[in-house]
């Protein structure tokens, strides 16, 4: 499964905790890394008449070209709609309205080898 597919299902499994998941308030990407079918995913939601306060993006590249299509619009960020995002990459740098989540991949790495290091010496790993 796709990173992006699995974001999408946590946010899912996240709402149904206490929250109906409502699939016209989320905007995907269908092919990861195609800017052009982000921008016609948030074009789209946009065009349904939903309004919302908050929006979460995944990935630097929908996060950029989901601030354009609000700023295209005429829709201020933070003012009108917050933003928030995942993979603070260096381009979430040069959108200071965007809340971005930063991961360290030096330390996911780590955490990685280690988990194939007992996995070659036969450990049982935790369940995630």
């Amino acid at each position: 499964m796709h990173f992006a597919a699995q974001r999408l299902a946590g946010y899912r499994d996240g709402l149904a905790a206490g929250r109906t998941y409502d699939d016209r308030l989320t905007a995907h990407e269908r092919d990861p890394g195609e800017g052009q079918v982000t921008s016609a995913a948030f074009d789209a939601l946009l065009d349904s008449g939903v309004t919302q306060k908050c929006d979460h993006l995944s990935g630097r590249s929908v996060s950029c070209t989901g601030i354009c299509s609000l700023y295209r619009r005429g829709v201020r960020v933070p003012d009108d709609v917050a933003m928030t995002g995942y993979e603070d990459e260096g381009t979430a740098r040069f959108h200071s309205p965007l809340t971005s989540v930063r991961q360290s991949y030096p330390r996911m790495g780590e955490r990685a080898v280690k988990l194939l290091m007992q996995l070659i010496d036969g450990s049982q790993l935790p369940a995630p």
